[in-house]
């Protein structure tokens, strides 16, 4: 199944598409770019994380709710070397892996998951 994704790499650059070949053990995956079309291979340790989104124009001044109850798993506050903060709930954190599923719990943000990329947090907080 094709996902609607918005990368962000740990460099600040954000591409827009989709992709059918990510799966959170590989360290790459294809990408279709959705400005260019063109697939692209993509490796995992560059981003920080893999937003999956419901549709690539959110609103930029929405701002997500901390929605308390309703997630499953563990409630976990993510701190991103760049200083954005996300706040969601995860299955598990693993160190052997390279990243993890951070589920929002807000039901009007576009964003559905995020697979964070570990070597992009400065802290990891569950709770």
């Amino acid at each position: 199944m094709q996902c609607k994704m918005v990368l962000h790499f740990q460099n600040g650059e954000i591409l827009k598409g989709s992709s059918y070949d990510f799966f959170p053990d590989k360290r790459w995956f294809l990408f279709k770019d959705g400005n260019t079309e063109k697939l692209v291979t993509v490796e995992v340790e560059a981003l920080k994380g893999i937003f999956f989104v419901r549709a690539f124009t959110g609103d930029p001044g929405y701002r997500e709710r901390l929605v308390s109850k309703g997630g499953i798993g563990k409630r976990v506050l993510v701190l991103f070397k760049d200083g954005e903060v996300l706040v969601g709930y995860t299955l598990a954190v693993s160190p052997e892996r390279i990243g993890f599923y951070l589920f929002i719990p807000d039901p009007g943000s576009n964003n559905e998951k995020v697979f964070v990329i570990k070597s992009a947090t400065e802290k990891v907080i569950l709770k």
